[in-house]
């Protein structure tokens, strides 16, 4: 409704969308822009640039607006989720153990951020509405260790979304520019 993560995203990996803002492509430039050049590591960040806007969808707190505690404790959720990347509830194992074979088949960018972040609205998904209400429920708290297991186990669910659009994204992207 309020953003523009879809053009965003289709910008830094394919260029100019043809939307009156772009192209948005970070400095005006894409992963296909250096790939046809052969600068694999710079088209690389652009793919990695791109795939932050899909990984935010992921996430109920960049779909949806339930209540005004979300503006308010937005940033706590985010810490909450970061200091428990590796330690606490190590939410990075959850990405892990996502398997390859699942990751989403991309063919249109656009498409597939809008339903990356229709699968995380609260309105729409279970998994978001309960991730968010549970950690609501804890307090909001911050710290490695923190809040409950069940909010611990649907923000989980959430983060596994968000490591099948990403790996979705990175493989369209190698397929595209022929990186692989």
């Amino acid at each position: 409704i309020w953003g523009d993560a879809d053009d965003d995203f289709h910008d830094n990996l394919n260029g100019d969308s043809g939307e009156s803002e772009s192209p948005e492509g970070y400095n005006g430039k894409w992963a296909g822009y250096y790939y046809s050049r052969n600068n694999q590591p710079l088209g690389d960040w652009y793919v990695g640039y791109a795939c932050h806007y899909i990984a935010d969808v992921s996430l109920v707190l960049h779909s949806t607006f339930p209540d005004f505690d979300m503006a308010l404790y937005h940033s706590s959720m985010e810490n909450w989720i970061k200091n428990n990347w590796t330690t606490g509830h190590n939410f990075s194992a959850a990405a892990d153990a996502v398997p390859v074979g699942s990751y989403y088949n991309i063919s249109d960018p656009k498409a597939a951020i809008r339903s990356a972040a229709r699968g995380s609205n609260y309105s729409y998904s279970s998994n978001a509405r309960n991730a968010w209400n549970y950690y609501k429920e804890c307090g909001f708290p911050t710290a490695s260790g923190s809040g409950s297991a069940t909010a611990a186990y649907y923000t989980e669910q959430m983060v596994k979304e968000a490591t099948k659009w990403t790996g979705g994204a990175i493989k369209y992207a190698m397929n595209r520019y022929n990186q692989w």
